[in-house]
């Protein structure tokens, strides 16, 4: 309010009046719009971060700083020393590579490192964009930190998990299987292919024609012990029938496998197995059994082969 006297020695106040109920109710939307973004950094285990290229520092978020293994509180920017305390020696080469890739060609900044802190170490993905100065210079790279230490856990689980079972295929001559339910994609090793004479053929096929070389009279009742297993109602797949060779012949297969993940709703994604070659097992135990319903010398029926006819 500003006074004015006026003549006649009267005084009026002159003043203007503002209405701030938007200038409050944008202040109260950026609270709220900063508290959901607080919360979801939070739930996806991530934090903000703003490296500086040309001094080198870093600031980072409390979501940040709890990824790094450094106080939440902490409010003074990251310096060259902290990089190499708290990320693991063997992945900054490649961090700052990927950050002058990323300023030359203009995309974005991708990188995947390992942090130490006192709960172990962990890994964590950085995703930035690349910002320039006034001169054309990338001045900073403003980004997020991703805490991606279950999927590198889980892959790793995940790789060992198929090397060990690489090394007992190959203990057993066998042949190795991956299937993508989704897709209906089959991968199949070296083993699988030559053990069908068909070394030649690509590593990766397909489901319908996995099934079409079973034999048409092995067919159903495989399929139904694969569904039985995909549906939860068997611990593994298991079934021994005839496949298709190359040349023509039938072979005799032992199927073993396992449903390895499976969707929120339990639906199989994907199921990985092995294939032996059991065709001499197969002729062994034929062989046997038509040596205990004949005579050694003549080969004629003997009298176990005629009792079982008569009591059919």
């Amino acid at each position: 309010m500003i006074p004015v006297r006026h003549d006649d020695g009267t005084i009026e106040w002159l003043g203007t009046a503002l209405d701030i109920d938007e200038i409050i109710s944008a202040k109260d939307r950026l609270a709220e719009t900063s508290q959901l973004l607080t919360l979801a950094q939070e739930a996806a285990s991530a934090g903000l971060f703003d490296w500086n290229l040309i001094d080198g520092t870093a600031r980072l978020t409390p979501e940040s700083l709890r990824l790094f293994g450094l106080p939440t509180t902490r409010t003074e920017p990251l310096g060259a020393q902290d990089w190499s305390r708290v990320i693991d020696e063997r992945d900054l080469p490649a961090i700052f590579a990927e950050a002058e890739r990323a300023a030359a060609t203009r995309t974005t900044y991708r990188a995947e490192f390992r942090v130490r802190g006192e709960a172990g170490e962990r890994w964590v993905q950085g995703l930035g964009r690349v910002f320039f100065d006034e001169q054309g210079r990338a001045a900073r790279i403003l980004g997020l930190n991703i805490d991606t230490t279950e999927r590198k856990q889980a892959e790793e689980t995940r790789r060992l998990n198929e090397e060990r079972l690489s090394l007992a295929v190959d203990a057993s001559a066998g042949g190795l299987w991956d299937w993508d339910v989704g897709t209906g994609r089959v991968w199949l090793n070296e083993g699988w292919r030559d053990m069908l004479g068909r070394p030649q053929e690509a590593c990766e096929s397909t489901f319908d024609i996995w099934r079409d070389l079973i034999h048409p009279d092995d067919r159903e009742a495989t399929l139904a012990r694969l569904a039985a297993h995909l549906e939860g109602r068997s611990p593994v797949f298991e079934a021994e029938y005839r496949v298709a060779h190359a040349d023509g012949r039938w072979l005799w297969a032992l199927d073993r496998g396992r449903v390895v993940a499976r969707n929120e709703c339990g639906e199989a994604l994907r199921v990985i197995g092995v294939r032996t070659d059991i065709t001499p097992r197969k002729a062994a135990e034929s062989e046997a059994e038509h040596r205990a319903r004949h005579d050694g010398l003549t080969d004629l029926p003997n009298r176990l082969h005629f009792r079982e006819r008569f009591a059919d």
